[in-house]
């Protein structure tokens, strides 16, 4: 594993870390609203993009990068309208 790819996983890793802190922020201290919800929705989804960017850094050059590359599209596809619906 080269440094770049070990550097690039440690950048999604804080990401990851610092979004499921701000969403259990959001639900411990906000009142339980639809909003609410939606905007966990989009945070979950953000979460699910990170990991399956991790992924993607680790599985390079495997017969599985395509199946990966599908799962972030379609994730990528419910992230603009769950962003416009909150």
């Amino acid at each position: 594993m080269t440094v770049l790819q070990i550097v690039g996983i440690m950048i999604y890793v804080i990401l990851i870390i610092q979004s499921v802190v701000t969403m259990t922020a959001f639900y411990l201290k906000v009142k339980k609203t639809p909003i609410l919800w939606s905007l966990m929705g989009c945070q979950a989804s953000i979460v699910l993009w990170l990991v399956l960017g991790i992924f993607e850094n680790l599985i390079k050059d495997t017969p599985a990068l395509p199946h990966v590359v599908r799962y972030t599209l379609i994730i990528l596809y419910f992230l603009g309208p769950q962003w416009l619906l909150f």
